[in-house]
């Protein structure tokens, strides 16, 4: 994780970012720690409470905003699930 925190801080850098997203964590999170076993869940709430410590305070270092997502859907699927509600 510390490889891929220090990317993003020199992508901010280099980009002179005003906002990261992130999509999809837990998607893939979910598929590296296998939930039938129960110690992996313990591992994976830690990895996810360490991220978002981490991503804090990204945000708070470089004053931007840090948004998470989970699984955004195209503008296509969107529309069809707008027809289906009007």
């Amino acid at each position: 994780m510390h490889y891929r925190v220090q990317k993003l801080e020199e992508h901010i850098i280099t980009c002179n970012a005003k906002l990261v997203v992130i999509d999809s964590v837990a998607s893939v999170v979910r598929k590296e720690y296998d939930p039938s076993i129960s110690h992996n869940m313990a591992e994976r709430s830690s990895f996810l409470a360490r991220l978002a410590a981490v991503l804090k305070s990204t945000a708070e270092a470089f004053s931007i905003p840090v948004c998470l997502l989970c699984l955004v859907v195209c503008l296509y699927a969107c529309d069809i699930f707008w027809a289906f509600i009007d």
